[in-house]
């Protein structure tokens, strides 16, 4: 866990995102879900030289021209800017961005035992179909569902679902000694997984928590 950002209970997912735009570098990928897709989320990152992989936003039915076919459910497709943008920019930020935006859309489906087939259907700005081939992305999909699992490890394992600081300068305390914990056992599994020449998903979050204390 190398960056976060809090703030208060109404502080929306989008806006805390949006502050940790500073900590990422020029060839950075931000990989997420379906409120990452915007047309000036990638424009803006874009801006930084950042590239994004996002799962399509369904609320995106209009402005999106299908330009070339570069596989099998790969397609290089021109977005089109809207007339008004998303109330947390000013009109100028909307103006400055491009009027079009070259994507490539992937689609695929996930089978996982125990649950209904989903169809996904991903937005990415990397373009390049020989660099970046579609099968490439159901895997790196799949690390992004990883997230959650590494969420629960912090929130239930941990215990970080119930913070009991009074006072923000606490709870911020609280946030960062969690931090550490968890990054210093990731740390031990990424060495046990080394010198084992194991993946360390394979390792157990809980069960080398147990192993530490």
């Amino acid at each position: 866990l190398v960056g976060w950002e809090s703030g208060a209970y109404k502080v929306g997912e989008l806006t805390l995102w949006r502050r940790l735009w500073a900590q990422l570098k020029a060839g950075d990928v931000v990989l997420g879900d379906g409120l990452y897709a915007g047309y000036a989320y990638l424009g803006l990152l874009l801006g930084q030289s950042v590239d994004t992989v996002a799962r399509m936003n369904n609320r995106r039915s209009v402005g999106t021209c299908k330009l070339a076919r570069l596989g099998r459910n790969d397609h290089l497709c021109e977005w089109t800017k809207s007339k008004a943008g998303p109330k947390w920019m000013t009109r100028e930020q909307w103006r400055e961005l491009p009027e079009t935006m070259l994507v490539r859309q992937i689609e695929f489906r996930v089978s996982v035992r125990g649950f209904r087939t989903d169809h996904i259907c991903l937005v990415t700005t990397l373009l390049d179909e020989k660099q970046y081939p579609a099968e490439a992305f159901v895997e790196l999909y799949r690390r992004r569902w990883l997230v959650e699992l590494f969420l629960r490890d912090l929130k239930c394992t941990l215990g970080m679902d119930v913070l009991r600081g009074r006072t923000p300068e606490m709870v911020r305390k609280e946030l960062l000694m969690y931090r550490i914990l968890y990054n210093l056992v990731r740390g031990k599994m990424m060495q046990a997984g080394e010198q084992c020449n194991v993946p360390v998903e394979w390792i157990s979050f809980k069960q080398s928590l147990q192993t530490v204390r």
